[in-house]
Formats: structure tokens, sequence, C-alpha cells
């Protein structure tokens, strides 16, 4: 599954790394050279012309403190729980 991300969101969380690590940073010049569709991909992609060393990885919110900081983390919306259906609901 592809994750699409907001063009405002993609290109803050670009500026904040690079000024994190203190490397120059253009909104515009990045608007021209990066063209959407933003995804997590994408964004990873972009990290690396900065030149970051940057991959994707899947982890639990209780194994990030064995991950390389500073990470930029995307929290996946939570499923709810769908109630098992016991027939007394039924009309």
């Amino acid at each position: 599954m592809t994750v699409t991300l907001s063009s405002g969101g993609f290109f803050w969380a670009l500026q904040a790394i690079c000024a994190l690590h203190r490397k120059p940073f253009s909104a515009e010049l990045a608007m021209q050279q990066l063209a959407p569709p933003y995804t997590l991909e994408s964004f990873a992609s972009a990290l690396r012309a900065y030149p970051f060393e940057a991959e994707l990885k899947k982890a639990k919110a209780a194994a990030l403190h064995r991950e390389s900081f500073p990470l930029v983390v995307w929290m996946a919306a939570a499923t709810p729980a769908v109630p098992e259906d016991d027939g007394k609901n039924l009309p």
C-alpha cells in the first residue's frame, strides 16, 4: 500500500531534517525538483538526494528505541476492533 503525503507535510519534514543537520534548503527549488506524487518512497528518495542515509522500515512504537536517531515517524491510524456478531443485535 502506498502512503500519500500532503505537499506541505512532505516539504516541511524535508526542510526540518535539513535544518537539523544544518544543510541548505530552498523550498522553492525543492518544489521545482521534486514532483508529485508525494509518498513515503519519494520522501526517502528526496532525502537520499540531499544526501542523507534514508530507508523505509516498519517498527512498533515499543521498538523505536533500537532505531538510529534522528528518525521520521509516520503513525498509522489504529484500526477499530469490530465486535463479534452474537446475534443479539438483530431486529
